[in-house]
């Protein structure tokens, strides 16, 4: 599906949920959507959850592990490399690592990360949802049949 109206005008759905989440979010979050903008929430919402029904295709990144990874983690600091673990190795919830990182798994956990921790800045989400999503399986500086195939539209 392609935007009709605002800032996005011409470009997919799919494209903006990659890459401007905050104008997502505000989409989202309208009262009463009608005609081609609740068509766009509504896209929005389904490609939301096949983004977070997509597993990590990556390895836990203990040394010690060759599990795949089920988990993601982001420094609460300022934008830093995001660090992808299984289930046994995660550091969230160990006393040496509290309050250093917060588990990161779906869309909107990049979002409430990216607005609670780093500013809410458009860099920011469009990072870590990179990051999730490369994680996921999406090409490094993807085209649009890469996202759209991603995304399995």
């Amino acid at each position: 599906m392609i935007f009709t109206f605002g800032k996005h005008n011409g470009r997919s759905v799919e494209e903006v949920i990659l890459r401007d989440a905050n104008y997502i979010a505000w989409i989202l979050n309208q009262k009463q959507p009608r005609g081609s903008f609740a068509q766009a929430c509504e896209r929005a919402r389904q490609l939301i959850a096949i983004f977070n029904s997509k597993p990590f295709l990556l390895k836990c990144c203990s040394s010690v592990c060759s599990a795949t990874a089920t988990l993601a983690t982001a420094c609460i600091r300022p934008y830093t490399t995001v660090m992808f673990w299984c289930d046994d190795c995660s550091p969230v919830g160990s006393e040496v690592n509290a309050g250093k990182f917060q588990q990161v798994v779906t869309y909107n956990d990049a979002v409430f990360h990216v607005s609670s921790w780093w500013g809410g800045g458009e860099e920011g989400y469009q990072s870590l949802i990179r990051d999730l999503a490369q994680a996921k399986g999406l090409p490094p500086q993807a085209r649009a049949k890469q996202i759209q195939a991603f995304f399995g539209s």
